[in-house]
């Protein structure tokens, strides 16, 4: 691999806009909202495209046609040396292009990139072959410190790009969710802002010098005497009443905006699915509260494949609460707000991507912000410099521009990130901010799906799938000392507690609770194929789910070898938080399942509860464990959070495999790393 060539671009003074590009590889929206950001900062009227929409043709042929389509591709300017029977392609171009790259899985691209760079793997296995020599690159990495595979996307793609000889021309960043992202968003946004703007020509201009009106502009600077708004272009919405009928909340709409935008076949169908049961899985006085739903999907066809390991993606609404606070706080009349309907527009074609497609239109401002905008995600330095311009107080300008300073970036953990801060907490701290619905309507994600692993098998119910959650309390740490709730578990919960008061009265009525829904396919998390392999499930916490799938399925298909079916499970305290306990030691008792369960809190003995976390139960076991895996050929699974598996579990199966083989540490984590390869080691982490 070679450095970063921060001379390679200023060099190039002749460098056309229309040769430079911004793409995203984004799981949730985050990586495309930051590359968004700069595709505006930098002016730019090239198309922003997730990867995947940017693939390179595969050239099989020479003839007129083929060259057309290839020279017609977008994305064919940056393949300089293509020659097939004489003819070379765009052999004299320089292109930039700048990706931020989110990572999912275990350190995999998102769907919308994963095409992308498994074309430019192929290209890299043909000897000395380098089309990519006339692209000079940089690459902004997201990623969570807490997983083994940090920001691994952004290092794939940035070491495909220099295989087939691409030049980087700023230096990776890599951004970590884990302990705040925004120093290394802002530094890598500022050195790409300043090297465009310092060193390329707009396509009009045939001086040798950098077009005068475009100066270097950090994005981390805001003057805050400015009057217009920076970051986000607002002229590209328009609100005009209708007289049709309003949308409310249509599925089929939102699920395929989320297909358009992730590239992802999952979202095609989002549907009401009905509550057939709930029930507590924790006990009163337990830490946190589990719950558990049984959803019917008998008339829900997508769910009838559905295999061990798969998930639900469940799409809430925020809550009535939160949006009229927001819009009393915006001085619109909740009347208003509800029962005028209008339609949105577009008022520039070369901002399109701008338009908010994730809302369906005509419907009342009201519906657009409580289905089809996230108010609960914490607010990003780009918004707040736009909500700043939008203060009419001074102070209260100065002291919001002040929390998203370069210099002082501590007061945006302290007073945004620590405790998590929303638009609307912004707008009730701040009185004299008030935006356009236009300008909150353009700059809000759009809500997001979470996601929760099935715990039933289908082969024990057919026409059912269960899941189980924590219900999330997050405390805001001073000075914001207050206890916030997640959005999704408690919209679920609310269903899942008016079930139980009126589950009679539900079934004599012939009523239904309906929930938004559909079904996440997991490949990379599934059972080996031979149902006789031993296999190990790691689960501590709600990471139990998948398991009871697993152990379900197998039993099922008469694998009822208990030597063969391990699961090492860890709670605080077996009487209140051991989830799904009385069937699981079940199987334990009729000799199905080797059940060895940690908990923490409560000191107790016997087999199956003989640590006090998961990792003692990896060292007590350690000979049984790595014989599964070296001996008998099995398969290694762990589910949960993302920390604790990282550091304490990791740490464990990397040192018995140490201990038990002879072997350095280094070799060991080797050996895990060969697991993973062959598809013996996976990994589900949240």
């Amino acid at each position: 691999m070679t450095d970063p060539d921060p001379t390679l671009l200023t060099a190039n003074l002749h460098c056309p806009r229309t040769h430079l590009y911004v793409s995203y590889a984004s799981a949730k929206g985050n990586a495309m909202s930051i590359a968004q950001r700069l595709h505006e900062n930098l002016e730019l009227d090239t198309p922003f495209k997730a990867l995947n929409q940017y693939t390179p043709p595969e050239v099989v042929k020479s003839d007129a046609d083929s060259l057309s389509a290839l020279q017609e591709t977008p994305f064919a300017q940056i393949i300089d040396s293509f020659t097939h029977n004489g003819l070379k392609i765009n052999s004299s171009l320089i292109n930039y292009l700048f990706v931020v790259v989110s990572t999912t899985g275990n350190g995999d691209l998102p769907e919308n990139a994963d095409r992308f760079y498994r074309k430019l793997k192929r290209m890299v296995r043909r000897n000395n072959y380098k089309p990519l020599r006339n692209l000079a690159f940089g690459i902004l990495a997201l990623g969570d410190s807490n997983y083994s595979d940090f920001c691994e996307a952004g290092k794939k793609v940035r070491s495909v790009f220099l295989d087939l000889g691409a030049r980087e021309i700023v230096a990776m960043g890599l951004a970590d969710d884990a302990t705040g992202m925004e120093e290394v968003v802002e530094k890598w946004l500022e050195n790409v802002e300043h090297l465009v703007l310092s060193g390329c020509t707009d396509h009009n201009s045939s001086s040798s010098s950098p077009d005068k009106n475009l100066s270097p502009r950090s994005s981390l600077e805001l003057n805050v005497s400015e009057k217009t708004v920076t970051g986000w272009d607002l002229s590209v919405l328009r609100l005009k009443p209708s007289t049709e009928k309003p949308s409310k909340l249509d599925l089929h709409h939102f699920g395929s905006f989320l297909h358009e935008t992730f590239q992802s076949t999952r979202f095609l169908k989002i549907e009401h699915v009905p509550l057939k049961m709930a029930k507590y899985l924790t006990a009163k006085g337990a830490s946190k509260t589990t719950l558990h739903m049984e959803m019917d999907i008998s008339k829900a066809k997508q769910f009838h494949s559905y295999q061990p390991g798969d998930a639900v993606g469940v799409l809430p609404p925020n809550t009535n609460e939160n949006v009229d606070k927001l819009f009393i706080l915006l001085n619109i009349s909740l009347s208003e707000a509800k029962e005028v309907v209008y339609d949105i527009e577009c008022t520039d074609e070369k901002k399109d991507h701008l338009f908010p497609r994730h809302i369906a239109c005509p419907n009342s401002l009201y519906d657009m912000i409580k289905y089809y905008v996230d108010i609960t995600a914490r607010v990003s330095v780009n918004q707040l410099k736009t909500l700043s311009q939008y203060c009419s107080d001074e102070q209260e300008k100065r002291l919001m521009t002040s929390w998203i300073s370069p210099t002082n970036l501590n007061q945006f953990r302290i007073h945004i990130q620590n405790p998590h801060t929303n638009i609307v907490e912004i707008l009730d701290r701040f009185p004299s901010c008030k935006p356009s619905i236009q300008t909150l309507l353009q700059i809000l994600p759009p809500q997001q799906p979470r996601y929760y692993s099935i715990s039933s098998s289908p082969l024990v119910y057919a026409n059912e799938i269960h899941f189980a959650y924590n219900i999330l309390e997050y405390n805001c740490p001073k000075p914001y000392e207050q206890t916030k709730r997640g959005l999704c578990t408690s919209f679920l919960a609310d269903f899942a507690q008016t079930w139980m008061k009126t589950n009679e009265s539900i079934a004599s009525h012939g009523e239904e609770i309906l929930i938004p829904m559909f079904m996440k396919s997991t490949p990379e998390f599934r059972l080996p194929a031979d149902s006789t392999t031993p296999i190990i499930m790691i689960g501590p916490g709600t990471g139990i789910t998948p398991f009871r799938s697993f152990v379900q399925h197998r039993i099922h298909k008469n694998n009822t070898d208990e030597s063969a079916n391990w699961l090492l499970y860890g709670c605080q305290n077996k009487a209140l938080d051991f989830l799904y306990g009385e069937e699981l030691m079940q199987y334990e008792e009729d000799h199905k399942l080797t059940l060895l369960v940690a908990s923490s809190r409560v000191s107790a003995h016997g087999l199956w509860n003989s640590g006090f976390f998961v990792q003692d139960l990896i060292y007590e076991y350690s000979t049984d464990l790595v014989e599964i895996m070296e001996e008998q050929g099995g398969y290694l699974y762990m589910c949960g959070d993302a920390g604790k598996i990282a550091t304490n579990i990791m740490n464990a199966l990397k040192y018995v495999i140490h201990e038990e083989l002879n072997i350095s540490i280094k070799e060991a984590d080797e050996k895990l790393l060969e697991y993973k390869k062959a598809g013996r080691f996976q990994i589900d982490a949240w």
